[in-house]
């Protein structure tokens, strides 16, 4: 599997997107249904290459990755009318040992994280308005 770095420009309309909204992850169920959960927190590791988000509990989310672990995120920065839509292989963690879920209860110590998921991107497409929207980002 193929994984892209996360440029810092990417990684700052996360930031955005954090601040201002939700997190969209987008996975699709055994029979080809989509599902789509909001989330509050998304951190970019310093491989540059992983995301964790944060979860309190995995329900249809963490069953969808166990059958297919394609994922998708969804950030935006309304104000620079910017946005990507971030691919990659998801997978659910959960336990107390985990560094992931460990660093996750870090960023977020208010809420009760169980888990985390884990996306490894492997590719970045243009989500904003115009004539470069639906097209690969070339890092």
């Amino acid at each position: 599997m193929r994984t892209l770095s996360v440029t810092p420009q990417i990684e700052n309309v996360m930031r955005i997107a954090i601040r201002d909204a939700y997190i969209p992850l987008a996975t699709v169920s055994s029979t080809g249904e989509p599902h789509i959960r909001p989330f509050r927190m998304a951190k970019l590791l310093e491989d540059r290459r992983t995301i964790i988000i944060p979860a309190i509990r995995g329900g249809k989310t963490a069953n969808n990755l166990k059958n297919n672990p394609k994922a998708t995120i969804l950030i935006i920065d309304r104000d620079e009318i910017k946005g990507y839509n971030i691919e990659g292989y998801a997978e659910y963690i959960e336990g107390e040992h985990s560094p992931y879920i460990t660093l996750a209860k870090k960023l977020m110590p208010d809420y009760p994280i169980k888990a985390v998921f884990k996306l490894r991107v492997t590719n970045i497409y243009n989500a904003a308005p115009g004539r470069n929207a639906g097209k690969r980002v070339n890092l």
